[in-house]
């Protein structure tokens, strides 16, 4: 913790991106970057035998963290940035190493001339394939360098790019300009979709409800733990559906001054039936569950055999077996 005090940091993320059993720390000060991590205490990432990020000098806002975007099994990162600075997506490869691809992702040019904030990886469509909404606006309204600036809707292009998708598209609240600030991802209706709620500074709160039409089947987990932490972050899931693989993490803190509805969501596109789930807890333990149902939503609790459905109109009950 030595390393992080008086850097002013103002967006954290906790995640398990050393692996299970550890926990990890990206912080932003407003300066420049920092990652922490370590199993058992936080060691400073400028040690070579530990993954690492290459940080431009430049001032990030806000981290959007827990998306696959290239669908590789590997949790990737994407930066906000001040106006006049790119973002920043990092795609996390073979050792935990992350490499920034915004410029081959089509999001840096799309973001140059924004003043980035809250930002969220969430699936649009439930294809499997994170999407990410960007919150943009200035520091403030009559700001000489813009004031106010439109939210930003990237889609994810089968894993290759992530395009930006104008106002027609999706809905009135992108045809206008905002001073945009944090932004969360929940299921306020409890319909399978993904919305978002979004805060600014002279606008009231916008909830944006997901009204895809022919979106895919989906399935979505509350975890509890018994033998770790009760809110089991860094939690690693994996989905299994024929044969495509999904990799989710439970994490804590979402961005900037936001934080999501504390489950996973994984959109299966047409796929619905036959889903198996490997769940990796944080203290090392291990479960499956086999054969669960489509467009049902779980509570998965360490050590019990069962999952429990508690949304959905065709429940299948899940078997278990324990792993060491």
């Amino acid at each position: 913790a030595d390393d992080i005090r008086g850097m002013g940091g103002q967006v954290y993320v906790v995640f398990g991106g050393s692996g299970i059993g550890s926990t990890d720390l990206s912080t932003l000060n407003g300066t420049n970057g920092v990652v922490l991590q370590g199993q058992h205490r936080l060691t400073d990432s400028d040690d070579p035998d530990h993954p690492d990020f290459t940080f431009a000098d430049s001032a990030g806002a806000s981290v959007a963290y827990a998306g696959d975007v290239n669908g590789d099994g590997r949790l990737d990162l994407f930066v906000t940035n001040w106006m006049a600075e790119t973002c920043n997506l990092f795609l996390q490869g073979a050792g935990g190493v992350y490499e920034d691809q915004a410029v081959r992702y089509g999001v840096a040019a799309d973001g140059l001339l924004m003043e980035g904030w809250g930002a969220q990886f969430f699936d649009v469509d439930a294809d499997g394939l994170v999407d990410l909404f960007v919150a943009n606006g200035h520091l403030e309204e009559n700001d000489s360098k813009g004031g106010r600036m439109p939210p930003h809707l990237f889609r994810n292009r089968d894993g290759q790019k992530l395009a930006l998708v104008g106002s027609p598209t999706v809905g009135s609240y992108f045809k206008k300009q905002y001073l945009g600030r944090s932004v969360a991802v929940w299921d306020w209706n409890r319909d399978g979709r993904q919305d978002l709620v979004v805060s600014h500074t002279t606008d009231p709160v916008a909830m944006l409800t997901n009204r895809t039409v022919d979106a895919g089947h989906a399935i979505s987990l509350r975890l509890i733990g018994t033998q770790c932490e009760r809110d089991s972050t860094g939690t690693l899931v994996t989905l299994s559906v024929g044969d495509r693989l999904l990799v989710r993490e439970l994490v804590s803190g979402d961005g900037y001054a936001a934080t999501n509805e504390r489950k996973l969501y994984f959109g299966l596109g047409p796929q619905s039936d036959n889903v198996n789930l490997d769940v990796s807890w944080p203290n090392g333990t291990s479960q499956r569950f086999a054969d669960l149902a489509s467009d049902v939503e779980y509570v998965l609790i360490q050590g019990r055999t069962d999952a429990i459905p508690v949304r959905g109109s065709n429940p299948n009950p899940a078997t278990v077996a324990q792993q060491p």
